[in-house]
């Protein structure tokens, strides 16, 4: 995702997906009616590297951009650990282990 030759190049889609996320209505089911987000949520399954994480927060403020969260899998491992997965999570990782032992 980040290269330090030309990291414009490769995050540039990123900043632009999260852009599109800001201004577009998402349909709540809870409340049946739609929203535009305040924040948005960067999940990244590897580790996001430092340098990346400060350049898309460069750009992203440069823009005003809202609030933006990036987690990458080091951070949920932390907070799962910290302060637990809720109950449902927990309970599907329980079934999918009970059924791989029993394959």
């Amino acid at each position: 995702m980040y290269s330090a030759k030309n990291p414009s190049e490769n995050i540039e889609e990123v900043l632009t997906q999260v852009r599109m996320a800001q201004g577009k209505k998402i349909f709540d089911f809870e409340t049946n009616s739609y929203h535009i987000p305040d924040h948005v949520f960067l999940v990244a399954s590897g580790t996001i590297a430092e340098g990346a994480r400060s350049y898309l927060c460069e750009k992203l403020s440069e823009t005003k951009a809202s609030p933006i969260l990036f987690w990458d899998n080091n951070l949920m491992i932390e907070k799962s650990e910290s302060i637990g997965l809720p109950k449902g999570i927990q309970m599907e990782i329980s079934n999918y282990l009970k059924d791989k032992s029993i394959a």
